[in-house]
């Protein structure tokens, strides 16, 4: 009868409706699923690129201008860690690191360099040549191959970490041992600037020449 009728078609409408609605709530959960499916094969991705070693080489350059924004305790502790873990000739670990932050010491750096880049802190890396390997046949010593080693490692760490640093060697070598009291037989190696890179700072135009691997590379 048309009542029977009226609430059998009554029936098929909402369970049209029911469909539909279970439909658009399926192609809602497959479409947020293949978002977060995309954004964490993009994440895993970016993930393994950012640690991978040959990229923070790439991406790693030297920063002559800083913010005076501090540099987190944490952050100078694990510098200091790589210090300590870097190798050094028969593990003899001569490195002696001086931090340098307080403002008068800073301006007594200008007086034996003039590439402070007005970093907030520096690291002067030195070797004791006491500790340090000797070539038991040459007049050869790994003090300044051993200090280079420890700059260059903290050098990328400072990098990873989001800070910014560069290699100075122009500096006055007995001055600046006399300013510090540093003793005889501490050698300084390398002056490392570092802090946050200022805000637009790009590498040096210099930074992207690049010697092709055939002129530098010779299988014996």
């Amino acid at each position: 009868n048309s009542e029977d009728e009226y609430y059998l078609g009554a029936s098929k409408k909402r369970l049209k409706e029911e469909v539909s609605i279970y439909y658009k709530i399926l192609i809602c959960i497959t479409i947020i699923t293949s978002i977060l499916s995309i954004y964490l094969f993009y994440r895993l991705y970016t993930i393994k690129y950012k640690y991978n070693f040959l990229h923070l080489c790439e991406s790693r350059f030297s920063v002559r201008e800083y913010s005076q924004k501090p540099i987190e305790q944490e952050k100078i502790d694990a510098l200091l860690k790589v210090a300590q873990l870097s190798p050094t000739a028969a593990n003899k670990q001569p490195q002696k690191i001086y931090i340098i932050t307080k403002e008068e010491h800073k301006q007594k750096l200008k007086t034996v360099t003039k590439y402070t880049f007005n970093a907030p802190m520096f690291f002067l890396i030195c070797c004791d040549k006491n500790l340090s390997w000797k070539h038991k046949t040459e007049e050869l010593y790994s003090t300044e191959i051993d200090g280079s080693i420890v700059a260059d490692n903290i050098i990328l760490e400072a990098h990873d970490l989001g800070l910014g640093s560069v290699f100075v060697r122009s500096f006055q070598t007995e001055k600046i041992k006399e300013i510090f009291g540093i003793p005889e037989n501490i050698v300084p190696i390398a002056l490392l600037p570092i802090g946050y890179p200022k805000e637009g700072t790009k590498p040096s135009n210099e930074h992207f020449k690049r010697k092709n691997l055939k002129e530098m590379v010779e299988y014996l």
